[in-house]
């Protein structure tokens, strides 16, 4: 498989930080609660903190070109975990034994560094953002929530059709931009394999920074510009 360009890449293969900010809240959770989590609520955060382990495993699937494969990655990487850890967290809260400072917080700052990472896929972000937060809406069952909620997903697929599309035309011109490049390359380099001439490049201070990679004898004749390799600098090289 050929390597991905990195802003094509769906999922990041680390996010060491998303994983310590779960442990950090449920550690602030316990300490902050007067009562431990239900079982419903262990299971749920475990969950999460399990399915976000292997983040590797799931950017490696993302990877492949076949749309099925990525999709089940990002659910498996972000739908499914974060909304387990905002369902878990709200059921924590409704039992009575987590403050709801404690329990947004946690929510917040989860989503936050989960967007960090995944900021070059903004329909991904908003994957993320629907995740956790419709757990706190399904949770506590709210027309009103429901409703913004099916509000927010019309408006955040419609802005990340527009950025998917934005986002497309600008990876062309990239892929355009490099293919002139590679070829002047190219170029270049044909017309020093034909020994015909040679180049070099110096740096601001005349540090020679590069020069003709074939040997010295195929392009210095001491008889005809009556020099050596020796009278050459080193590190400096000019031309007239």
């Amino acid at each position: 498989m050929s390597p991905v360009d990195p802003l094509q890449r769906w999922l990041p293969k680390h996010w060491p930080w998303l994983i310590g900010t779960v442990i950090l809240s449920l550690v602030g959770g316990l300490i902050g609660s007067t009562e431990l989590p239900s079982i419903a609520s262990i299971v749920l955060l475990l969950g999460s903190l399990l399915l976000l382990l292997p983040i590797g495993k799931w950017a490696e699937i993302s990877e492949r070109s076949d749309l099925p494969f990525r999709l089940v990655a990002v659910a498996m990487a972000v739908a499914i975990p974060l909304f387990m850890f905002g369902l878990g967290m709200v059921l924590w809260y409704d039992s009575g034994g987590l403050p709801w400072d404690i329990t947004l917080g946690a929510m917040l700052a989860v989503n936050a560094v989960a967007a960090i990472y995944l900021r070059r896929q903004p329909g991904i972000i908003f994957t993320s953002k629907l995740a956790i937060w419709s757990a706190a809406v399904i949770a506590h069952g709210s027309i009103a929530g429901i409703i913004s909620l099916v509000l927010g997903l019309v408006v955040a697929v419609l802005f990340s059709r527009a950025q998917y599309q934005e986002q497309h035309s600008e990876d062309e011109m990239r892929a355009a931009q490099e293919r002139v490049r590679s070829r002047a390359r190219d170029i270049l380099a044909d017309y020093e394999q034909t020994g015909q001439g040679w180049f070099w490049e110096t740096d601001r201070r005349s540090l020679l920074t590069y020069v003709w990679a074939l040997r010295p004898k195929d392009f210095w004749d001491s008889r005809s510009l009556n020099c050596s390799i020796s009278t050459v600098p080193a590190t400096k090289a000019s031309g007239r």
